[in-house]
Order: C-alpha cells, then sequence, then structure tokens
C-alpha cells in the first residue's frame, strides 16, 4: 500500500466514517490517490455548504424527490458556486478546483442511484 501522511490517513477514515463518504469511496475511488482527492473533495463542499457529508446528499435526495427539475437547477448552481469558491476564497488553481469540483461531484451518484 502506498504511504499515506497522517492527516491523509484522518482524512479518510474520517471520511469513510459517514455512510456517503464511504459508499462514494467503495464505488467511484479505486486508486489510492483518487480516495485522497475524493475524501478532500467532499470535505471542501461539507465545508462550503457548512453541513455534513450525509447531510449534503440527504438534501439532495429530498430536493429531487420534490422536484428533479428545481433540483438538477439548484445543484448545478451549487457546484458551479463551489467551483468559484475553490478559487477565489480557497486559492486553488483551475487543474486542482476541476479535481475536486469533480470529486464532489461523484459524491451525489453513488448515493443516489445505488450504482
Amino acid at each position: 500500500m502506498e504511504r499515506v501522511s497522517e492527516k491523509e490517513k484522518k482524512m479518510l477514515e474520517f471520511v469513510e466514517s459517514t455512510n456517503a463518504g464511504k459508499k462514494m469511496l467503495e464505488r467511484k475511488a479505486k486508486a489510492l490517490s483518487t480516495k485522497l482527492e475524493y475524501a478532500h473533495a467532499s470535505l471542501l463542499l461539507s465545508e462550503f455548504l457548512n453541513k455534513s457529508i450525509d447531510d449534503i446528499v440527504n438534501e439532495y435526495i429530498v430536493d429531487v424527490k420534490a422536484n428533479m427539475y428545481e433540483a438538477s437547477d439548484k445543484w448545478e448552481e451549487l457546484f458551479t458556486e463551489f467551483a468559484t469558491w475553490l478559487k477565489e476564497k480557497k486559492g486553488y488553481g483551475n487543474s486542482s478546483s476541476a479535481v475536486y469540483h469533480a470529486g464532489a461531484k461523484s459524491l451525489i451518484n453513488p448515493n443516489v442511484r445505488g450504482e
């Protein structure tokens, strides 16, 4: 197994301790580097929305059940704002922002579609 720092290990353990985070990492991230990126992305999204990882997924599910079209618009806008926040508030460059943006979006599908 590749070596991970203590900080990275704690981050993975924390994300894996959530239902949504565990499901995402098991289903979407095979390589350790991808797991680290997706875990970090989930934590950044959690910070941005000021909600737990599980609460984010639960809100998405509730929104879709209420009105799929409005939910799609709402969440697309949130993810666009998240990408801007990554650059402007967190100081990430374009490539890092793109990786974390994609990683955060990967939180949704495996938890909603049952992939």
